[in-house]
């Protein structure tokens, strides 16, 4: 990202792993399988404003490869679990998708 490397290592046996975002925070992050899909999610604990107490933001991304393994498709979630009985359902990030295909 912005020409800097980003690795993160996510264990698939269901414990957590060290996790640090792009941006920088860290936290932990966990893989498994469901059915057809790759789960990642991670946690990581930010400070959106300087001075401002900090917030945990949960990651979800879901993968799912074609069966042709031709296309990638990945959907990507983001909740804040501190302020979920706060939000009534309010979503502060909106929910988005990537597609990427082989040609």
């Amino acid at each position: 990202m912005d020409g800097h490397q980003n690795l993160n290592k996510f264990p698939l046996d269901g414990s957590e792993g060290p996790y640090t975002s792009p941006g920088g925070p860290t936290g932990t992050c966990k893989a498994q399988f469901k059915s057809k899909y790759l789960i990642l999610d991670t946690f990581v604990t930010t400070h959106p404003q300087p001075n401002a107490p900090a917030v945990q933001m949960h990651t979800k991304e879901r993968w799912e490869l074609s069966s042709d393994a031709t296309t990638l498709k990945i959907r990507t979630d983001v909740d804040f679990p501190q302020f979920s009985g706060t939000l009534n359902g309010f979503q502060v990030v909106e929910p988005w998708s990537e597609i990427y295909t082989r040609n």
